[in-house]
C-alpha cells in the first residue's frame, strides 16, 4: 500500500460513526480486511491510530462490527507523519 498524500486522497461527504457529523470519509478501508463500507473521517481515523499507538495497543479498525487489526503498511498510509516517525523510533522500524 503506497501513502497517498493527504491532500490528494478522495473523500465523500458522509456521517462519520466517530465524532457524529457530516464529514470527508476517505473512500478507501481502513484495511485490505475490511468488508464494509467506509464510514469514519480522515481525522478520526489518525487520532484511532495515534491514541491506539500511544497507549501501546493494537489497531483496530474503529467500525464496531469490524475491528480488524491495521497492518504495518495500513498505519503507514494512515497516520499523519510525526505519529508514524514516532512509531518507527519507537519499534526501531527502519525502511
Amino acid at each position: 500500500m503506497s501513502v497517498t498524500p493527504l491532500a490528494s486522497r478522495q473523500t465523500t461527504l458522509t456521517f462519520c460513526i466517530v465524532c457524529k457529523s457530516h464529514a470527508q470519509i476517505p473512500q478507501e478501508l481502513p484495511t485490505e480486511h475490511c468488508d464494509h463500507r467506509p464510514e469514519v473521517c480522515l481525522e478520526c481515523l489518525q487520532q484511532t491510530v495515534e491514541a491506539a499507538l500511544s497507549e501501546g495497543r493494537d489497531v483496530l479498525c474503529p467500525t464496531l462490527q469490524c475491528r480488524k487489526q491495521l497492518s504495518h503498511s495500513n498505519l503507514k498510509h494512515w497516520a499523519t507523519p510525526d505519529v508514524f516517525d514516532q512509531l518507527r523510533k519507537w519499534k526501531g522500524v527502519i525502511e
